[in-house]
């Protein structure tokens, strides 16, 4: 009878996978990447491969759901609604850096169309929980960010933050697709140009609520 394999070693070959196939998704693509290049790249066979993932939607599935657990974790620790709309803006900023540092490829997936019908949610357990766990994370920044903007219900909130988002991971992704540039023409590092940037954008979060 075969062995079941310990929730530890599940998880650090789970962690090993996803790690794989971000390095071959942002090195191919997506549509170029194929199992066989996941589980080679992994160090396992096909076979141990889709033991974990049935197919490479699922893994890019997990890889969504991690990172947006990771960004969920970063930003309990970093954001609090009794600081400063300035000091949390920034923190929010930062997380989303270390999000895209350590999870390239879910924070594209953040930026692209993903499946909220009912069916869909319903039909992949990891699409639910990835939702879900976005749920939570906008219901902890309307609590950091309702002080800035009085008055505002949840659904102007929601739009709001989904202005937050754009704004801030546009930056992010200028920022590490144009780094050479960066340092050529504006003599600044990567972190010296976003730090600068995140500081605009927060002046323009300024303006935003006087106007609310």
């Amino acid at each position: 009878m075969a062995r079941k394999k310990e929730p530890e070693r599940v998880g650090i070959n789970r962690t090993k996978i996803m790690s794989s196939a971000q390095a071959l998704f942002l090195q191919k693509g997506t549509e170029q990447t194929k199992m066989e290049d996941i589980a080679a790249q992994a160090g396992i066979c096909k076979a141990t491969l889709y033991t974990y993932y049935p197919n490479k939607t699922a893994v890019l599935s997990d890889i969504a759901l991690e990172g947006m657990k990771y960004l969920q974790q970063i930003l309990t620790e970093k954001t609090d609604p009794r600081d400063s709309v300035h000091d949390n803006f920034i923190h929010l900023c930062r997380a989303m850096t270390q999000f895209r540092e350590k999870f390239p490829v879910g924070f594209e997936m953040l930026l692209q169309n993903i499946g909220v019908e009912e069916a869909q949610l319903q039909a992949d357990p990891a699409l639910q929980e990835t939702y879900d766990t976005g749920e939570q994370v906008n219901e902890q920044l309307i609590r950091v960010f309702a002080g800035a903007f009085p008055g505002q219900n949840r659904q102007q909130m929601v739009a709001i933050l989904l202005q937050f988002w754009a704004e801030i991971t546009g930056l992010i992704l200028l920022a590490y697709n144009k780094e050479r540039y960066i340092r050529k023409s504006c003599r600044q590092s990567r972190m010296e140009f976003l730090d600068d940037g995140f500081e605009r954008l927060y002046q323009q979060l300024q303006a935003e609520s006087v106007k609310s």
